[in-house]
């Protein structure tokens, strides 16, 4: 009867590291799949309805030109928040799951564009990979409900950092390409308007953009030789014009006064960039401390079968090791 079993699953090509892939993706996207599920119970809450109130009384492109006047230069978040509540309210319970969908998805296509010895990643391995680092940020929000729940906190801190997986996974599938034929205009207008609509969802994503785009340049001037240096230099520097763009158009809405005069007196630089280092510190710390083991046992797994079935060089480990090893990881 094992027999039998084995020549069937041989047929349909599921050996035993197929199998115990699928089964540790399975297993390893639980959390993923427990915070979509947890997503349909979301509904409207505080800043939703100011932002589907205003869209009903003032029509959609009315509704961004308010807020740009009135409070926030955020203009992509405002964007996108009216384009979904045009759906109704129900569009709620179902953003959670897509967007954890769609972050899953472009950093498995992430992954796939790198190259793993001769050839790319499988696309098994690179979901196993990919898994990793979601799961580690979403065990690691500081509050996920606010961040992954809520709609208007979905659209201002996730949705920009999907888009920007997004285009660091198309960047990726495109590098050889850019390598051989050079950077074009085309690629630079797709970059920089890509960071333009992120950077619109919120001023400090902006800011990080510019601070990202900025580092990215420096150390490829640094590390890297002529070809490699000028192609990625072009790229940050669509990017960075992109960000700063953004940046721009923010700091110049009117709004911004009128929301400026509800909160304190801000503080001086210096206060600011230490306050900025301290909480890192202490959401990095908090982030590991309540949830190290399972983001342990994620990055661990995820990366051994990445590992075992891509990179570990055939004639070290005989196909029935990597396997054993492949499965050992998953269990």
């Amino acid at each position: 009867m094992a027999f039998g079993l084995a020549r069937v699953l041989r047929k349909y090509g599921l050996t035993w590291l197929v199998i115990s892939q699928w089964a540790a993706i399975i297993a390893l996207t639980l959390p993923l799949r427990a915070a979509g599920y947890l997503g349909l119970s979301a509904r409207y809450l505080a800043d939703d309805y100011c932002t589907a109130g205003t869209l009903i009384d003032l029509g959609f492109w009315g509704s961004q030109r308010y807020w740009y006047l009135h409070w926030s230069g955020r203009y992509a978040f405002t964007f996108f928040v009216n384009l979904l509540e045009l759906a109704g309210p129900g569009i709620t319970r179902a953003l959670p799951g897509i967007f954890l969908a769609l972050w899953l998805l472009a950093l498995t296509l992430f992954f796939r564009s790198l190259p793993a010895g001769a050839n790319s990643m499988s696309w098994r391995a690179a979901i196993l990979t990919a898994i990793s680092p979601l799961v580690g940020i979403v065990l690691g929000m500081p509050d996920r409900y606010q961040s992954l729940i809520w709609f208007t906190g979905l659209l201002t801190y996730t949705a920009p950092l999907v888009i920007l997986t997004a285009l660091a996974a198309w960047s990726a599938q495109r590098w050889e390409g850019w390598r051989e034929q050079g950077f074009s205009w085309r690629s630079g207008l797709v970059v920089g308007t890509i960071a333009l609509v992120s950077g619109g969802f919120s001023e400090t994503l902006a800011i990080m953009q510019i601070a990202g785009f900025a580092l990215i340049a420096l150390v490829g001037a640094a590390l890297l030789d002529d070809g490699r240096r000028k192609m990625l230099l072009s790229w940050s520097f669509a990017g960075l014009v992109g960000s700063l763009l953004a940046m721009l158009i923010i700091w110049l809405a009117p709004g911004n006064a009128t929301r400026q005069g509800l909160m304190p007196e801000p503080a001086s630089l210096p206060s600011v960039a230490w306050r900025s280092l301290w909480d890192a510190y202490i959401y990095a710390r908090g982030a590991f401390e309540a949830h190290w083991l399972p983001s342990m046992m994620v990055l661990l797994v995820s990366l051994q079968a990445a590992l075992a079935m891509d990179r570990m060089p055939s004639e070290r480990l005989r196909p029935w090791c990597r396997e054993d090893l492949l499965l050992l990881g998953s269990i």
